[in-house]
């Protein structure tokens, strides 16, 4: 439960610093801070994809849980 009030802290912070303070930063400098975002958010979602898919992975341990795709 903490870092869902961490998450939110950081979120409502970020916001209000884009909203005082997004103004001054130049269009290139806003460009590159969003895909730097997204890059890392990138090289984050690949890395827990890869741990969670790496050799051994393939069974379903006891309590997690399961996820079915139908079609």
């Amino acid at each position: 439960m903490t870092g869902t009030f961490i998450n939110v802290t950081a979120i409502i912070v970020g916001g209000l610093l884009g909203i005082f303070f997004g103004a001054r930063l130049s269009d290139n400098l806003k460009n590159t801070v969003v895909a730097g975002m997204g890059l890392f958010t990138t090289a984050i979602g690949d890395g827990m994809t890869r741990h969670e898919t790496g050799p051994g992975r393939g069974q379903r341990h006891a309590g997690q849980p399961q996820i079915q795709i139908a079609g």
